[in-house]
């Protein structure tokens, strides 16, 4: 297995896909810590890296579909098998995060708003993960 790593500075509002397994957006940048949004599809387990650590395998609690979370420098959060978040630095205005995934999942940024060509492949992905989340969630029913 190849992991592919990638560290990218976001800013509030902005985000970052992996492929089509998660959508990471920076909400709020305050005091020393980011609030991130963590959407996937409900198959998807988000561990935090303190209950990996804390906890035994079998026993952790999940979460599953959307997590949104508090982080600091050097915190980070597991996405199912395949990828993980960690936060590097937080200046006033923007936070660098290092994305580790599989080489299977192609790492994107996306500033929403933004009207070029990048923004509008961010849009389909975005699309395809909505698909992913409804289909999911109307099997859980």
């Amino acid at each position: 297995m190849r992991i592919r790593l990638l560290v990218v500075e976001r800013r509030q509002t902005e985000s970052v896909f992996i492929g089509e397994l998660a959508e990471i957006q920076v909400l709020e940048i305050c005091q020393g810590r980011v609030k991130l949004a963590i959407r996937a599809p409900g198959a998807i387990i988000l561990l935090r890296s303190e209950v990996v650590r804390r906890s035994e395998p079998g026993s952790r609690p999940e979460n599953r579909g959307m997590l949104i979370l508090s982080r600091r420098c050097g915190e980070s959060v597991q996405i199912g098998p395949d990828a993980a978040v960690a936060v590097v630095r937080i200046r006033s205005g923007h936070v660098a995060l290092s994305i580790s995934a599989l080489t299977r999942h192609r790492i994107q940024r996306s500033v929403y708003g933004e009207k070029n060509d990048s923004s509008r492949s961010s849009q389909i992905i975005a699309k395809k993960l909505q698909r992913r989340f409804s289909k999911t969630s109307a099997g859980r029913r």
